[in-house]
């Protein structure tokens, strides 16, 4: 079996929140209590969800006029790529450590010692 992945997590989350409407609110005390999270965790998990759910479609980034009887469910969506952040370069070399005096003193060479 596949694992779960953030997507299937959320669908679940939400099942359990419409599991849990009534009076036309969610209860979150048995959302929590169904998915083991205290209740500001479930009330701020909804609406973090609900918020990137609503950019989305905002945004057209997901067709809501398709049904999920044709293709595949693994298929990636629409939405415009992603262009992959740069990777920060190690150096090639260590720093050498630097002298106490020009540390605290600001010079550019090390103090002569006085005796």
């Amino acid at each position: 079996m596949a694992p779960r992945t953030k997507a299937d997590a959320n669908l679940l989350f939400l099942f359990v929140c419409l599991q849990h409407v009534g009076d036309g609110s969610i209860d979150f005390r048995a959302v929590a209590e169904a998915t083991n999270l205290n209740v500001p965790a479930a009330r701020m998990r909804y609406t973090r969800l609900k918020k990137a759910l609503d950019t989305e479609i905002i945004n057209g980034a997901v067709d809501l006029t398709k049904t999920g009887d044709s293709g595949d469910a693994s298929e990636p969506s629409s939405s415009p790529a992603k262009t992959a952040t740069p990777v920060k370069k190690q150096r090639a070399y260590k720093r050498k450590k630097t002298h106490s005096s020009l540390i605290f003193t600001g010079a550019k060479t090390p103090l002569p010692k006085s005796d």
